[in-house]
């Protein structure tokens, strides 16, 4: 079957398969509390042209070197979504999941399970539990069809106590520094500061990270090393339906950068000192609302510094350009494409790409 009819199947498949669900929101209240459960159905169909990426597009698992192209076609259900949320007197409960946990196989039952996404508690100034970290913002946030995310953004949830007081916000995270060549001891919490403002005309925020960790290199070497990074962010409004945005990360981010999860944070140099990997990313993003929903276009770059502890052949940069665009109908069903294409370069200079088409079907409740 031509990718052509692979995809018209898919979308006449799915529309009369969810043209007569109903939305099935639960709200109610026990005991004085306010109890909400929702979620969504999402189905997305992916055709790869050159590597097997998966149910997820992560631009540092590309290949490199002298391989064969791999066109794929996929289809699966697992960004679906449950939620409950709780509320009562000034506290607020929420608990999240999808089903990105294990992979089940795909021969019979394509079985995935339940993962955690959120968990936490909101209570006047404080928040506690798993959430998205205070390092993130999505004021300057592109607008994806594919999960991943893209280089050059901050996509991270974890367990933390954050404060926040009108336009501020305190945080200690869940640390979590992997090392090159080691291992590492995580001594302190991640601490991030955060300062953002929101307007008509603009929004833009401003957040800083420090982490701290000994590391032990496996020749036995240990040190200690500090991490800094900074996360800046701006949106501005032209006119009604219109938005640009831009965002940077730049200092020591490690997996607090989208895509930079994937190589080393820290390492130990020849001399025995620890050192930190530092690096720099910028996402642009270009939003047009329609009546009916909206276009998006976005371009990221992520670049590494070169260090003179790591080998040549690992990631130094990624590059992704995301086009999509997305229907919101009077049923309440979301119909969404994506073009996406991710470049990979490595120190060597070895390179990869890929070019992924993307459809979606979502339906909220």
């Amino acid at each position: 079957m031509s990718n052509k009819n692979i995809i018209i199947t898919f979308i006449a498949g799915t529309v009369l398969s969810m043209a007569s669900a109903e939305a099935a929101l639960l709200k109610t209240e026990v005991n004085d509390w306010d109890i909400n459960i929702g979620g969504y159905v999402k189905v997305d169909l992916i055709i790869d042209s050159n590597q097997d990426q998966g149910d997820l597009a992560f631009t540092g698992g590309l290949k490199t070197g002298d391989i064969e192209e791999q066109r794929s076609v996929r289809i699966h259900a697992r960004e679906s979504r449950l939620n409950f949320t709780a509320k009562n007197d000034g506290i607020k409960a929420v608990i999240e999941t999808d089903f990105y946990g294990n992979g089940g196989n795909q021969v019979v039952s394509n079985s995935h399970s339940l993962r955690l996404r959120l968990a936490y508690i909101e209570s006047d100034h404080w928040m506690v539990g798993q959430n998205w970290s205070t390092f993130m913002d999505w004021i300057a946030y592109p607008k994806f069809v594919d999960f991943s995310s893209s280089p050059g953004v901050s996509f991270i949830r974890q367990s933390q106590i954050r404060y926040t007081n009108n336009n501020w916000s305190f945080s200690l995270e869940n640390p979590e520094l992997k090392t090159y060549m080691g291992h590492s001891n995580d001594i302190l919490p991640d601490m991030v500061v955060k300062y953002r403002k929101q307007g008509d005309l603009f929004s833009y925020y401003v957040a800083g990270l420090i982490r701290a960790a000994d590391i032990t290199n496996n020749s036995g070497v240990e040190d200690s090393v500090v991490a800094a990074a900074a996360h800046l962010g701006l949106a501005v409004n032209l006119g009604a339906k219109d938005k640009i945005s831009i965002s940077t990360i730049f200092g020591s981010p490690g997996r607090y950068n989208q895509e930079k999860w994937y190589s080393a944070n820290a390492y130990i140099d020849s001399n025995g000192d620890a050192q930190a990997v530092s690096s720099t990313s910028v996402a642009v993003a270009f939003k047009h609302q329609l009546d009916d929903g909206s276009f998006n276009a976005s371009i990221a770059q992520l670049k590494i510094d070169r260090q003179d502890g790591l080998s040549v052949d690992t990631f130094e940069k990624s590059i992704e350009f995301h086009i999509n665009r997305f229907w919101k109908m009077d049923d309440g069903i979301e119909y969404s494409v994506e073009l996406q294409h991710n470049r990979k370069v490595e120190f060597n200079g070895d390179d990869a790409n890929n070019t992924r088409l993307q459809l979606g079907v979502k339906y909220a409740f």
